[in-house]
């Protein structure tokens, strides 16, 4: 049977000209082959505590570039409202 006459059940049951002949649907039989597959992918597997700590350190690291800068533009925004003798008001 071709891709595009594909039935439900021969796609759930394999029989389909892909999945029948050449077996992708076959891999989670083969025990070795998904742990392998999971070793590989299990560092990226929970995402909600972010188990990657470079990936929260760069972040920290970038976070904490941007705070030293906006310091840095506070302090020189206050010295030319000094010497200019005016006020300048930053809009969120």
């Amino acid at each position: 049977m071709t891709g595009a006459g594909l039935g439900l059940r021969e796609v759930l049951d394999g029989t389909d000209w892909a999945a029948g002949s050449h077996k992708y649907d076959k891999f989670m039989h083969d025990i070795d082959y998904v742990r392998e597959q999971y070793l590989i992918a299990e560092p990226w597997l929970n995402i909600i505590s972010n188990p990657n700590p470079d990936i929260a350190t760069l972040e920290n690291e970038r976070i904490n570039a941007m705070q030293l800068r906006i310091e840095a533009l506070e302090q020189t925004l206050k010295r030319f409202e000094k010497m200019t003798d005016t006020k300048v008001t930053l809009r969120a």
